[in-house]
């Protein structure tokens, strides 16, 4: 059996129709390092009955990918501290790295001062420092500086319940983890989008799948 990944769909309020959206990379990205994707979304409302629904899902999940989007909802950080509760591993993309240092404290999103972390369609956009003793400098090979892509407008300026792990050069938070947990991390990058020609990205989401497997063998969280 394959561990099951659930996959955040983004709920995008639209005239004259509301959609959901997920850009089909990480279900690829998924499927290629080894993982089963289950798509959890969210209904119009949050309520009590959606949670309830929710909660079904989570259930059969033995890692979570919270993606990117706009702004963070009330579902994020939902899934977010029942990933936290059940101690599952979690990868934060983007807005989900977001989520992750917002996650039950006062940090805020703030404006780039620049667009020089969004340049779609680019391979690499800029570097990223990483912090030494890291889990992502050891998972990379040792590496102090990485090269990544990037296309958000907002940042956040401290990891919040989690570590800092790595800065872009001009000061911006571009990843964090848990250091109490084997795979709790946040990127501000998009590794689903490189793991077809970056070294780097097939690592993370490798490693990711890997740890989800050894939550398959543990007892089922209730």
């Amino acid at each position: 059996m394959l561990p099951v990944i659930g996959v955040m769909i983004r709920l995008e309020r639209k005239q004259p129709f509301s959609q959901l959206e997920l850009h089909q990379e990480y279900v690829d990205a998924i499927i290629e390092s080894g993982g089963d994707p289950l798509l959890l979304f969210e209904g119009s409302v949050w309520s009590h009955k959606e949670k309830k629904r929710l909660f079904r899902w989570l259930k059969q999940c033995d890692g979570i990918v919270i993606t990117g989007g706009d702004q963070p909802s009330s579902w994020d950080y939902y899934v977010l501290d029942y990933a936290m509760k059940h101690h599952l591993p979690v990868l934060g993309i983007c807005l989900g790295m977001q989520v992750m240092a917002t996650y039950r404290n006062q940090e805020k999103l703030y404006l780039l001062s620049s667009n020089s972390h969004k340049q779609i369609g680019k391979k690499y956009v800029h570097d990223v420092q990483l912090e030494p003793n890291s889990k992502l400098f050891y998972l990379f090979g040792k590496q102090s500086t990485i090269e990544v892509n990037s296309r958000h407008m907002e940042c956040v300026k401290t990891g919040g319940m989690f570590t800092v792990s790595g800065k872009s050069e001009d000061g911006i938070v571009e990843c964090l983890e848990n250091p109490n947990h084997e795979f709790q991390i946040g990127v501000q990058w998009h590794p689903e989008s490189m793991i077809g020609y970056d070294e780097n990205s097939k690592c993370l989401w490798k490693q990711f799948i890997k740890v989800c497997k050894k939550e398959m063998k543990s007892e089922k969280h209730g």
